[in-house]
């Protein structure tokens, strides 16, 4: 079996984002199951609805069964909504971060000539970008220096060659 492979940036702030979230719904669920019923009870105490056993029985059912339809359909639509913005935030920070790379593996492979647009997504990827280009500008100008040097270098033994090879033996 091999081995999996890592998960990307993007994938792990997705995946933060939704346990965040989840927590949230959980922690939001509890108080609003152990601190709702209480209350509701009370005020129906103060409203005079408690001469009726049955009638307060089925009140604070109703009230349960009401309270879970609304914060099931309330909690379904906030963690699709949120979900929704984690992805499109998760996207715009791995397009940048994906652009980079493959940048990166064009300069490696030689290219010098290589450069990565600002893309706003936020001052450290732009950081990032701005010293990548900066980065690939001087490697470039070093490659012409180096090779600059070399051309130089082979004209100016060509000519000591010339004359050593053109001596009668």
């Amino acid at each position: 079996m091999s081995p999996r492979p890592p998960r990307g940036l993007a994938s792990r702030f997705f995946l933060a984002q939704a346990l965040v979230v989840a927590l949230s719904i959980l922690a939001a669920m509890v108080v609003a199951s152990l601190a709702g019923p209480p209350i509701f009870h009370e005020h129906l105490v103060r409203a005079g609805t408690a001469d009726d056993p049955t009638q307060l029985l089925h009140v604070e059912r109703a009230y349960r069964d009401a309270n879970l339809w609304t914060f099931g359909v309330a909690l379904t639509t906030a963690l699709a909504c949120a979900m929704g913005v984690s992805w499109f935030f998760t996207r715009r920070l791995q397009r940048p971060l994906t652009a980079l790379t493959q940048a990166a593996g064009t300069m490696a492979a030689g290219r010098y000539d290589t450069r990565v647009p600002t893309m706003a997504a936020g001052a450290e990827v732009d950081a990032l970008a701005t010293s990548f280009n900066t980065l690939a500008a001087r490697l470039e100008r070093t490659e012409h220096v180096r090779r600059r040097m070399l051309s130089d270098l082979a004209h100016e033994m060509r000519t000591p060659l010339s004359v050593l090879s053109a001596l009668p033996r």
